[in-house]
């Protein structure tokens, strides 16, 4: 793991605005390295306030919630769009109801306790003292929230077995989260590459101007480009590797100028866990 607030100077990483079509914003919050540069969305409606994914360390998701605070509308829902810790660690920050898809709800019910022992084991304090588990099912289809449309999406096998895409058809923005992300390099320890790489294809024809990632800055369409290539060259590189260090130096080769060099070391721990 990163050394997770080394450099907690705790500078305050302020949101990024992206004015929608329509009475929406979405302000993106992201984490320092040390936080896996992680995004956290901040979807402002007319009278309220959606987060997507709640960070890894409580301090980064105490500056994202001081953030939306400042909005001055209420949260009334945090949506964790994959079980993955720098997505659901700092659920608790928000204090709003948690909504996940079924399986993800699970995972994090079962899991979700040795998931965050394991890394404080690491990571240490910055870490919430309990995981904070979702109570609410998202069931997939079409939602209306305070006037605006909402399709909830549902993929398996992509960067994570189980991945909420939520959309807003009326402002033409797909949000992806960790299906997508904007040159930084992929977490690709849970292997589903080929699957993953048919996702994209999928999201990609939906045909949405506006692609919201999960690391890495908001984009237009192009950014499917990036997972594609990045997707197709990891698979041979994944399975000639001799080790974590020739894996990283493999991947920083083929992509030099991607960010994220820090996942790469969160996903050897995975991938080489007896290194």
């Amino acid at each position: 793991m990163v050394s997770l607030l080394s450099e907690l100077t705790w500078r305050l990483h302020h949101a990024r605005q992206h004015q929608l079509r329509g009475e929406v914003i979405i302000h993106t919050y992201t984490s320092p390295e040390s936080g896996l540069e992680a995004n956290t969305h901040i979807m402002e409606l007319p009278t309220q306030l959606l987060v997507i994914d709640t960070q890894y360390a409580v301090p980064f998701a105490a500056e994202a919630a001081a953030y939306a605070a400042t909005l001055g509308k209420p949260i009334t829902r945090v949506y964790v769009t994959h079980a993955h810790p720098d997505h659901f660690f700092g659920a608790a920050e928000f204090a709003a109801p948690v909504h996940a898809l079924a399986a993800t709800k699970s995972t994090i019910e079962t899991n979700g306790e040795t998931i965050l022992s394991n890394n404080r084991a690491t990571a240490g304090d910055v870490l919430p003292d309990k995981v904070t588990a979702p109570t609410e099912v998202v069931i997939p289809g079409e939602i209306i929230i305070d006037g605006i449309r909402l399709e909830l999406m549902e993929f398996t096998d992509g960067e994570a077995g189980d991945a909420l895409v939520i959309a807003l058809p009326d402002q033409d923005v797909l949000i992806a989260q960790d299906l997508v992300y904007n040159n930084l390099h992929l977490f690709i320890a849970e292997g589903h590459l080929d699957h993953w790489l048919t996702v994209v294809g999928e999201l990609r024809q939906r045909g949405f101007g506006t692609i919201v990632p999960g690391h890495g800055a908001i984009s237009g369409p192009e950014v499917f480009d990036f997972v594609e290539d990045y997707l197709r060259a990891a698979k041979p590189i994944l399975a000639e590797a001799t080790g974590p260090d020739d894996l990283s130096a493999r991947l920083i080769a083929a992509f030099p100028d991607a960010g994220g060099r820090g996942l790469l070391a969160v996903q050897n721990s995975y991938l080489f866990p007896q290194s």
